[in-house]
C-alpha cells in the first residue's frame, strides 16, 4: 500500500487507503489565460465606488472587486446558493467522516486516520464558508495589471427569462450568474469554475475509502466474534461428552 501525504501533516504510513486532499489555492484558475493579455491598446475598465449586484454586470464587477482585494467575505456573499450548497455538502461530509473515524476506528488510530482522510481540516474551520476560504485564497495571488485586464468584462449574455446570465471576460473566461430574487444577481462558482469540483473531489473519494475501511473492519470483527463463539461452543460440547 502506498504511503500518503496530505497538506495537514507529515508523510506517514497508514493502514487506511485515502486520497490526498488538494487545498492548493484555487485562485490561479481565475487567471489561466490572462498572461497573453498585455496589449496596451486595451483600456483597463475601472470601477468607481461599490458596484451594485442589481444587474449581471454589477454583480460580476462586485465579485471581481472582492477577488482583487482578497475579500473572502464579500466573495462568499456574491456567490449564489448553488455554490453555498456545494460547500455545505462537502463540509458536512467532512464532519460525518470525522464522526465515523471516532465511532468505528480504534482510538489509537484516530489522529493518523484524520490526517489521512483530511478531516483534520476541521480543526481550522467551523462551517462551509470556512471550507470556501481554505480552497479559495485570493490574497495568496499577486493580481498585476495584466490579470486585472483579463478580468474585465468583454460581453454579457442574459437568458430570455432574465434568470441567468453569462459574463465573458477579456481573458475569454465565462462566469455564470443567477438572479435569486427580483433585485440581486450572484455568481455561480461551481458552474463557472469546473476545476472547483476537482479541487474538492478528494473529500468524496476519501468518504468512499473510509466507508470501505469501516465495512471491512466490521466484517472482520463479526467473523472474529463468530469464531470465538464457535470455539466456546466446541469446548462446551467436548466437556459434555461422557467417558
Amino acid at each position: 500500500m502506498s504511503h500518503l501525504h496530505v497538506a495537514y501533516g507529515p508523510r506517514v504510513s497508514c493502514m487506511y487507503s485515502f486520497h490526498l486532499p488538494d487545498v492548493t489555492s484555487l485562485t490561479h484558475a481565475f487567471f489561466f489565460c490572462c498572461g497573453a493579455l498585455v496589449s496596451t491598446t486595451l483600456l483597463v475598465g475601472g470601477c468607481r465606488g461599490e458596484p451594485e449586484p442589481t444587474s449581471p454586470r454589477g454583480a460580476y464587477l462586485s465579485f471581481r472587486q472582492a477577488l482583487i482585494e482578497g475579500d473572502l467575505e464579500r466573495m462568499w456573499q456574491q456567490s449564489d446558493s448553488n455554490t453555498h450548497d456545494y460547500f455545505e455538502q462537502h463540509y458536512q461530509t467532512l464532519v460525518q467522516m470525522d464522526e465515523t473515524i471516532t465511532d468505528y476506528l480504534p482510538q489509537t488510530d484516530h489522529q493518523l486516520a484524520r490526517r489521512q482522510a483530511g478531516t483534520v481540516l476541521l480543526d481550522k474551520i467551523d462551517d462551509s464558508q470556512g471550507l470556501f476560504a481554505e480552497v479559495v485564497r485570493p490574497q495568496a495571488v499577486v493580481i498585476d495589471q495584466a490579470k486585472k485586464l483579463g478580468l474585465n468584462v468583454d460581453k454579457i449574455k442574459i437568458s430570455e427569462d432574465q434568470r441567468a446570465a453569462e459574463v465573458v471576460t477579456r481573458a475569454e473566461q465565462t462566469f455564470h450568474l443567477t438572479r435569486e430574487d427580483e433585485s440581486r444577481w450572484r455568481v455561480n462558482l461551481v458552474q463557472s469554475l469546473p476545476s472547483l469540483r476537482t479541487r474538492l473531489k478528494w473529500i468524496d473519494n476519501n468518504q468512499s475509502a473510509l466507508e470501505k475501511t469501516v465495512d471491512k473492519r466490521i466484517d472482520e470483527e463479526q467473523k472474529r466474534r463468530e469464531a470465538i463463539i464457535a470455539d466456546l461452543m466446541g469446548t462446551e460440547s467436548t466437556g459434555d461428552e461422557g467417558p
